[in-house]
């Protein structure tokens, strides 16, 4: 099992939702938590690293267009408003 923390952001964030909004490829954000991001030395633990890896890792290997389309559909309704 992969430890992951979900979270909803309230500020900052990726570009990840505005690359769907335009009707880009389908998006999922993996984030690392760091500390004193932005800056020139920001720091992450290892162990959390290890995981965001794994878990991309097995996103990848367990995607099928199935799984894609399922993504896409919801997003796909959104666009033809």
């Amino acid at each position: 099992k992969i430890p992951v923390q979900v979270s909803v952001r309230s500020g900052g964030g990726t570009n990840g939702m505005a690359i769907t909004q335009v009707q880009g490829a389908p998006t999922i954000v993996v984030g690392i938590p760091v500390r004193y991001a932005h800056t020139p030395h920001c720091y992450v633990d290892f162990q959390d690293y290890q995981a965001a890896k794994e878990l991309v890792i097995q996103l990848i290997k367990n995607l099928d267009a199935d799984k894609i389309q399922a993504l896409v559909q919801p997003l796909s309704k959104e666009w033809n408003k």
